[in-house]
């Protein structure tokens, strides 16, 4: 019923049916060829069961099988991937590195859940930096400190979101913004701020600035050839 009584309305298919919702984005990934796998990589994770995975590692050419007991599902932004561990084919149930691996789901291609079991391992900590920590990106690193200026034009955005933890923003009298947080991955930190064009401008550390020149200087030179 609306409100006064009035019930003309009520016949009607409701806004969310009729698809008035919608998302946009600039690239997404379709998962709906992927839903048997991410059942599976689940199961996995809840009855601590280790699979043998076929993973593509970027292009469809490059592709290797091993061993993964995947410990925890992540969700970023639009993407959803398995962390855990690469262990031996066979024996013992032990990580094969010291560090986890972070798989994408769009790039699992064949998934076989074994009887194996993965109860011996210890989880990937959520958060390696601290509890109250979470840096810039999704890949694991040392911390480091990043300023970032950018134009009015690309300012509201930015004021709009949350990047990191303890982030520090002073915007400034003509309406631009300068944005000091936490990092752990520099590709992830480039990519991010070449993403904004002329708008952004690494200000510290020296180092990610000068990263940040070179990536620009070579699609500049991309571009005479």
């Amino acid at each position: 019923m609306l409100e006064g009584g009035d019930t003309t309305a009520k016949d009607e298919p409701s806004a969310i049916s009729e698809g008035v919702g919608l998302m946009y984005s600039k690239g997404y990934i379709d998962y709906g060829p992927h839903q048997e796998r991410y059942a599976l990589l689940l199961q996995a994770v809840q009855q601590q069961r280790v699979c043998v995975l076929t993973y593509r590692r970027g292009l469809p050419n490059n592709c290797r099988t091993f061993s993964f007991a995947p410990m925890q599902v992540i969700v970023f932004r639009e993407s959803i991937s398995f962390l855990g561990w690469e262990v031996p084919e066979s024996g013992p149930v032990k990580p094969v590195y010291d560090n986890p691996l972070n798989l994408y789901l769009q790039r699992c291609q064949n998934v076989i859940l074994t009887r194996r079991s993965s109860s011996s391992l210890l989880p990937p900590p959520a958060a390696q930096h601290g509890p109250d920590a979470s840096p810039f990106g999704t890949m694991k690193g040392e911390v480091f400190r990043v300023q970032v200026h950018f134009t009015p034009a690309a300012s509201a955005y930015v004021y709009d979101r949350k990047w990191s933890s303890h982030q520090e923003i002073s915007v400034g009298g003509d309406g631009s913004l300068t944005i000091e947080f936490d990092a752990q991955n520099a590709a992830e930190v480039v990519a991010w701020v070449l993403g904004f064009g002329s708008t952004a401008r690494v200000l510290s550390p020296d180092w990610l600035k000068k990263r940040v020149q070179q990536e620009l200087e070579a699609a500049a030179q991309s571009y005479r050839e």
